[in-house]
């Protein structure tokens, strides 16, 4: 029954969209960014920066069990997202190169 009742509670418990991995590290004559945003479709993403921040957003794509089952476990969150980085060094887009 507790095994249960904890499941239960755990569907309630909601991912954070806004949760995106990110490491950002220095090379010689480069700042690099890198986040992680499975499910997320190349089209839905933005990249805008001023001064010294970076911003990526979009959507990521719902995920729906194969079969018809149900999620024991989903960790993966969906929908729209924003995440904000402060940089060592002023951004200028135009020298911006982004890679899927």
């Amino acid at each position: 029954m507790q095994a249960i009742a904890l499941l239960r509670l755990l569907e309630r418990i909601e991912p954070r969209p806004t949760d995106v991995p990110t490491d950002i590290w220095m090379g010689e004559s480069e700042v690099v960014v890198r986040f992680e945003i499975p499910g997320a479709a190349p089209d839905s993403l933005r990249l805008s920066g001023h001064r010294c921040f970076l911003e990526l957003s979009g959507t990521r794509g719902s995920f729906a069990p194969e079969g018809g089952g149900r999620f024991l476990i989903a960790e993966r969150p969906a929908g729209q997202f924003r995440k904000s980085v402060e940089l060592p060094a002023p951004v200028d887009l135009s020298h911006v190169d982004a890679h899927f």
